[in-house]
């Protein structure tokens, strides 16, 4: 059985141009989950064989040939589109992120609230994770054979904290970042401002296409996870200066 993460982000406030687009890029990237999907890399013919696997600190190629998931997202009628494949890594913590995750805020050493990951200040702060707890993580997404595709968050006293730290320990330990090296100075590109609205959707697609397909992937999974921490930014202070998410050359 093939493992699917289904994502549903709540609709943003944004521009009709800029949901239109995102329709279209993904339905472009997309096959219906009854048709067979066609990776662009080779899965080993039997994902039981090791025990473990090169899953951090390998190119993003062969780290999803050892543990991925396909990304699948629903219309309006409720048919389910799969569009790509991402790391189990990347998808199970973008989830947990994502998802009604409730922790216990602390104030003067006492617990005094609950609250959501996506509304809790200095989430991707390397020094507020415990570097015991993200190593433990990593072990877990590296060990076979289902490299931490049945972890079960619930089960576990990881924060949310902790969840981030391993999310952003794969990202830097990429060889080379979500947008490739050779990409970079063109992307940059994009703070340029532009005419209008339309012209820089325009050119944020065009430049999105350049990248190698398994990169769109990643890329836009990571960038539908911060769409939705930028939208409690007021909660979570996760402003663009501030985002260290490392999808860019280092």
């Amino acid at each position: 059985m093939v493992d699917t993460v289904l994502i549903a982000p709540s609709a943003p406030p944004v521009t009709r141009g800029l949901r239109s687009w995102w329709k279209r890029f993904r339905t472009g990237l997309s096959a219906r989950v009854s048709r067979p999907f066609i990776p662009l890399f080779t899965r080993p013919a039997d994902p039981d064989r090791s025990a473990s696997g090169d899953v951090f600190g390998t190119r993003l190629h062969d780290s999803l040939r050892v543990a991925s998931v396909q990304i699948a997202t629903a219309n309006q009628e409720g048919e389910l589109f799969v569009w790509g494949y991402v790391p189990v890594v990347v998808a199970k913590c973008g989830l947990y992120l994502k998802e009604n995750c409730k922790h216990p805020m602390m104030l003067v050493g006492r617990a005094v609230t609950s609250t959501l990951a996506t509304e809790t200040p200095g989430i991707f702060e390397s020094s507020r994770a415990s570097a015991r707890a993200v190593d433990e993580l990593q072990a877990i997404f590296s060990a076979g054979p289902r490299f931490g595709k049945d972890l079960d968050w619930k089960a576990t006293a990881f924060t949310p904290f902790d969840v981030a730290g391993v999310f952003l320990r794969y990202l830097n330990r990429l060889p080379e970042p979500l947008i490739p090296y050779d990409l970079y100075a063109d992307f940059r590109t994009l703070g340029v401002p532009q005419a209008s609205t339309s012209d820089a959707i325009t050119e944020a697609r065009r430049m999105v296409k350049l990248l190698p397909r398994i990169n769109q992937y990643a890329l836009l999974y990571v960038l539908d996870l911060l769409g939705v921490f930028a939208r409690k930014a007021d909660m979570n202070l996760l402003t663009p200066e501030r985002t260290p998410i490392s999808i860019s050359s280092r």
